[in-house]
C-alpha cells in the first residue's frame, strides 16, 4: 500500500477515534468536577456543622450565665437601685462571663444598671423588638447598648425576667465563631409561635434551617444547623457555595483532571475495541476467503460402552496478532454482519474433507455440525449441504445438524428449516437444551432426533442444587419422545456414572473423555479405541456433536 493509502487509513481511524476520545474526556472531566464539587461541599458541611455545634454550646453557656446573673441580682440584700445595690450589681457584672451590663427595669425604661448607675435610661422603648421565650423576654436591640458595640450585626440583645435584665457582651460573637464562617442564632418566639432571628445576619434560608438540626443547601448557600437540647434556640452556620468552591478549587479541579484522565483512558479502550471489532470483521472475512481457519474435533462417547460414537466439529481462528479469538466472539460477528453463510460453507467443506473416509467406513459414526439461526432460514443452506455431502460421498444420516435452543424459538421459519433438514435425512439436535427457550409442546412439534443437555445441568451432579431435580424430568421427557440425549460438559467420573445408570441411550461429551484435537489426532484416538475395546458396540444412532465452529 502506498503512502497516500496509509495516510488515508490513519486519517480515517483518527476520524473515528477522535470523537470518542473527546466525548469520553469531556464526560470524565464533567463527572470528576461533579464528584469534586460534591466532596468540597461535603467538607464544607462538616466544617459548618462543627461551627454551629460550637456556637450553640457557647449560646447555652451564656444563657446559663445570664440567668445566673439575674438570680444574683434578685438576691441583692440592698434596696432596689440604691447606691449599695448599684455597687452590688457592678461587682456581679465584673465577675460574670458574657455580661456587659445588668440592672433593673421599670415598665419600658431602665431604672438603674451597673453601667448607667442610678439614673438609668428613660427613653427606652424595648417592647417594640422583643421575643418571648416562655418566662424570658429577649430584646434584640436594646438602647443605648445597640448604638455602639463590637457585634457583627450591631445587635446588643438582653434578657429580662420580671424586673431584672442583663445585656450580653457583644464580644461573645468572637468566641462563638469557630473558623471563618458567619452564623446566626434563632429562637422560638412563644408569642408568635415562630422561629425568629436573634442575632447575626439573616440570609435567605428555608424555615427548616432555622429550627432543625441538620445540613442542607439553599440556592447558592450551604448551611448547617445545631439546636439546643436545653433551650428553644438554634445556631446556623452558612457559607457561599461559589466561595467554598473557590477556596477548595484544588479539590474540585484535581478530581476534574483525574476524571478527564480516566475518561481519556476509557475513550482509548473503547476506541481500540471499536477499531478491533471493525478490524476483526475484515480479518474474519479474509480468513474465510484465504482458508486461514482450522478445525478441531471433540470425542462423543457412548456411556454404555465407553466407546467413541461420534465427534463435535469446532472451528478455530487465530488472528493476525497470533492470538486465538473465541468463537463466542467471531461467530456472532459473522451473524451481525451477514456472512454466516460463508463461514458455514467453509466449516462443512473442511469437516467433510477431513472426515469423509471415516463417515463412509463407519455408518454408525456421526459428525455433528452446529449452525446459526440464519442458516435455518437461508434457502441456500440445504441445497449447499446436500451438494457437499454428495460430492464427499457421505450419507446425509452421517451428519447431525445442531441448532441452539434459542434458534428454535424464532418462529415458523426456523421450524420449517428444521423440518426440511429432517426430511432430507440429516440428523437434527437441539443444542444447550434446558437454557429456557423450549417447552415440551414445542419440542414435540419439532422434527429433531436428539437433545444436548446443557453443561449447567451436568455441574449440578453431586451438589444439593435444587436444579438437579430437573434432570430426571428432562431425561424422562426425552425417553417419552424417543429422543437421544447427549450430555455436555462431563468432567468427572461421578457425572458419567450418574447418567450411565439411566436405561436409555445417553451419549456424553466433555474433558473426562477428551479435549478438542486436530483431525489427525482424533483419527489416532479412534484407531486406538477400535484396538483396545473388546466390548461390542451397542447399536445406537451414535450421535456426536460437531459445532460448526460455535464452541
Amino acid at each position: 500500500m502506498g503512502t497516500f493509502g496509509t495516510r488515508w487509513i490513519r486519517t480515517f481511524r483518527l476520524g473515528r477515534v477522535l470523537p470518542v476520545l473527546i466525548v469520553c474526556t469531556i464526560c470524565g472531566g464533567a463527572s470528576g468536577y461533579l464528584i469534586g464539587r460534591s466532596v468540597a461541599l461535603g467538607l464544607s458541611r462538616q466544617r459548618l456543622a462543627k461551627n454551629s455545634e460550637h456556637a450553640i454550646e457557647m449560646t447555652d453557656s451564656y444563657v446559663v450565665a445570664l440567668t445566673g446573673v439575674m438570680a444574683d441580682l434578685r438576691h441583692s440584700p440592698h434596696p432596689r437601685c440604691s447606691a449599695a445595690d448599684v455597687e452590688y450589681m457592678r461587682n456581679v457584672v465584673l465577675h460574670a462571663s458574657f455580661i456587659s451590663d445588668a440592672g433593673w427595669m421599670s415598665g419600658d425604661r431602665i431604672a438603674c444598671s451597673a453601667l448607667l448607675g442610678r439614673e438609668g435610661y428613660a427613653s427606652l422603648a424595648p417592647s417594640l423588638d422583643a421575643v418571648e421565650m416562655h418566662s424570658l423576654r429577649v430584646y434584640r436591640h436594646l438602647e443605648p447598648y445597640s448604638k455602639e458595640n463590637d457585634s457583627e450585626d450591631g445587635t446588643a440583645f438582653a434578657l429580662r425576667s420580671g424586673g431584672v435584665f442583663v445585656v450580653r457582651d457583644p464580644l461573645v460573637d468572637r468566641y462563638m465563631r469557630k473558623g471563618n464562617y458567619p452564623f446566626l442564632i434563632t429562637v422560638y418566639n412563644s408569642a408568635s409561635r415562630h422561629w425568629e432571628r436573634l442575632s447575626g445576619k439573616a440570609p435567605m434560608l428555608p424555615d427548616v434551617a432555622l429550627s432543625r438540626t441538620g445540613v442542607g443547601q439553599s440556592r447558592d448557600l450551604v448551611y448547617a444547623t445545631s439546636c439546643s437540647s436545653r433551650f428553644a434556640e438554634c445556631a446556623v452556620s452558612y457559607a457561599s457555595i461559589p466561595a467554598e468552591l473557590t477556596t477548595m478549587r484544588s479539590v474540585v479541579f484535581g478530581t476534574a483532571a483525574a476524571g478527564a484522565l480516566i475518561g481519556t483512558l476509557w475513550g482509548l479502550i473503547v476506541s481500540l475495541l471499536i477499531l478491533r471489532r471493525q478490524g476483526l470483521e475484515q480479518q474474519l472475512r479474509r480468513a474465510i476467503a484465504r482458508d486461514r481457519l482450522h478445525m478441531v474435533y471433540q470425542p462423543i462417547i457412548d456411556l454404555a460402552t465407553r466407546r467413541i460414537a461420534g465427534a463435535e466439529a469446532l472451528v478455530r481462528w487465530t488472528g493476525q496478532d497470533k492470538v486465538a479469538i473465541s468463537p463466542e466472539l467471531f461467530v456472532p460477528l459473522a451473524e451481525q454482519h451477514g456472512f454466516t453463510e460463508d463461514l458455514t460453507r467453509w466449516v462443512v467443506r473442511h469437516a467433510l474433507d477431513e472426515f469423509a473416509p471415516t463417515l463412509r467406513a463407519q455408518p454408525d459414526f456421526r459428525l455433528s455440525l452446529n449452525v446459526a439461526a440464519a442458516d435455518l432460514t437461508d434457502e441456500n443452506f440445504l441445497p449447499v449441504l446436500k451438494e457437499q455431502t454428495q460430492n464427499a460421498g457421505v450419507r446425509p444420516g452421517s451428519l447431525a445438524i445442531e441448532v441452539t435452543e434459542r434458534s428454535t424459538a424464532q418462529g415458523t421459519r426456523a421450524a420449517a428449516g428444521i423440518q426440511r433438514l429432517h426430511e432430507a435425512g440429516f440428523g437434527v439436535h437441539i443444542d444447550d437444551f434446558g437454557t429456557g427457550y423450549s417447552s415440551l409442546s414445542y419440542l414435540h412439534d419439532l422434527a429433531v432426533d436428539s437433545i444436548k443437555l446443557d453443561r449447567s445441568f451436568t455441574r449440578m451432579i453431586g451438589t444439593e442444587t435444587i436444579g438437579q431435580g430437573i434432570i430426571p424430568q428432562i431425561l424422562s421427557m426425552a425417553d417419552t419422545l424417543h429422543l437421544e440425549v447427549i450430555v455436555e460438559g462431563v468432567e468427572t467420573e461421578l457425572q458419567a456414572r450418574y447418567f450411565a445408570t439411566y436405561n436409555q441411550p445417553i451419549l456424553a461429551q466433555g474433558w473426562l473423555f477428551g479435549h478438542p484435537v486436530s483431525a489427525r489426532e482424533f483419527h489416532r484416538l479412534l484407531d486406538e479405541d477400535k484396538k483396545t475395546s473388546s466390548a461390542p458396540t451397542r447399536e445406537s444412532p451414535g450421535t456426536a456433536s460437531g459445532h460448526i465452529g460455535f464452541a
